[in-house]
């Protein structure tokens, strides 16, 4: 189940805040397309759907083990799987 934009979603500063995320790595984080629809662009204005947070940490904290296209996946995995414990290839 992808995540929907139904109350207004975070700023970068305020998710890069809630995470830990550096504001730099947020960025880099959706300019690679990690968070999919979790977050979206317009008007100057990012935004980041409160599900994202867990995609955005998850990203950040796997930068050093796993390939750009795996974290691709396993952040996808987790936004539709959200009852998930484990992910396993």
């Amino acid at each position: 189940m992808r995540p929907t934009f139904t109350v207004p979603g975070l700023s970068p500063n305020e998710a890069a805040c809630v995470t830990g995320v550096p504001l730099k790595q947020v960025h880099r984080i959706i300019d690679a397309g990690l968070l999919g629809d979790a977050a979206r662009s317009g008007n100057r204005a990012r935004t980041i759907h409160h599900d994202g947070l867990v995609g955005l940490k998850l990203a950040h904290e796997t930068t050093e083990i796993l390939t750009l296209e795996g974290r691709r996946r396993l952040v996808r995995f987790v936004f539709d799987h959200p009852q998930t414990i484990a992910a396993r290839e």
